[in-house]
């Protein structure tokens, strides 16, 4: 018996995988079709909208212009909200590979139409920072012999963190001085920081979540361990 999400082998009639968790279904249930009428709606949903941006967008301006942000920004949609269901393989990663991408076309396309008034450096950079973040969740959620214990652990702590750099990095890149964001994000944690208490509050819950979570991925660990000897 193998597990349909990572691959694990497993004893047969197991309910549960012992490494990352998925509950195990009986793959004689015959699937809806939930799936298929979701992809139908979105899909028509997402024809309409282009279908009716391209038509104002020529009537109104005599030209096409911020009819590519509404493309972009449908595209992006899609990659995440409909392309996963269209695999097979790599149900994660390749979406997200594609979303990453049309995030910066999104963002060079906003730049042209507001003539620099939204500069893509300037935005590119405050995007790549979530865009590195999410990317490291990603690994983590597709890391292979890896109980969820520790995953759901790890995913706090990079959260816990995110949440208390978040608008350090912001500040940071609009500042136009990205070589002090560690002297920005010390402030987060001292009297000089405005936020420095609900900063360490938040921190302080995530690690205790982080510090839970690594000690139940170990006893599951263990436990594995035991059942496979």
């Amino acid at each position: 018996m193998i597990c349909s999400r990572c691959g694990e082998k497993l004893p047969e009639g197991a309910k549960f995988c012992f490494t990352c968790g998925k509950k195990q279904e009986d793959r004689n249930i015959r699937k809806q079709p939930a799936k298929n009428i979701y992809q139908w709606i979105t899909l028509s949903a997402y024809a309409i909208a282009i279908l009716t941006c391209f038509i104002c967008n020529l009537a109104i301006e005599h030209t096409l212009s911020w009819f590519f942000i509404v493309l972009s920004s449908i595209g992006l949609g899609f990659a995440i909200f409909n392309l996963p269901f269209l695999l097979k393989r790599y149900r994660l990663v390749i979406p997200a590979m594609v979303a990453s991408l049309l995030i910066y076309l999104l963002l060079f396309i906003c730049d042209i139409y507001t003539e620099g008034a939204a500069p893509f450096r300037v935005s590119s950079k405050i995007a790549t920072y979530p865009i590195v973040i999410a990317w490291v969740m990603i690994l983590t959620i597709t890391w292979r012999g890896l109980n969820w214990f520790y995953k759901s652990a790890i995913l706090s702590l990079i959260i816990g963190v995110t949440n208390v750099t978040m608008n350090v990095w912001i500040d940071a890149v609009l500042s136009g001085n990205t070589g002090s964001f560690l002297t920005f994000f010390k402030t987060q944690f001292d009297s000089t920081g405005s936020n420095y208490f609900i900063n360490g509050i938040i921190a302080l819950c995530f690690f205790a979540y982080f510090v839970v979570g690594m000690v139940l991925g170990t006893i599951a660990l263990v436990r594995r361990k035991r059942y496979q000897a």
